[in-house]
């Protein structure tokens, strides 16, 4: 799966490798009711800004559960602070 963000133009960009693996990281503990558990590795899955937020507020529950992984959690949320910033959504591409 890959990455990226998208602004209401359809501009796409690539936050790069990192922020790809940082989500697919969170993805992968992601629980039942989770935005991210809905993310499967063969499906196209878009995220606009409110479902960004939700998500982020959801990390908090997945660093609880995985404090492991907080430069990820760390890393999502910038990712998805500067998206909402451009007013776009992230696209994650399956394989």
């Amino acid at each position: 799966m890959k990455v990226f963000s998208e602004d209401q133009m359809h501009g796409r960009s690539d936050p790069g490798r990192e922020v790809t693996e940082s989500l697919l990281r969170l993805v992968d503990v992601a629980t039942s009711g989770e935005l991210l558990d809905g993310v499967h590795s063969y499906a196209d899955t878009m995220f606009n800004v409110s479902q960004l937020a939700r998500i982020s507020a959801e990390s908090t529950g997945m660093l609880a559960r995985h404090p492991e992984l907080r430069s990820d959690v760390n890393r999502i949320r910038e990712f998805f602070y500067s998206v909402e910033r451009r007013r776009g959504y992230v696209w994650i591409s399956g394989d």
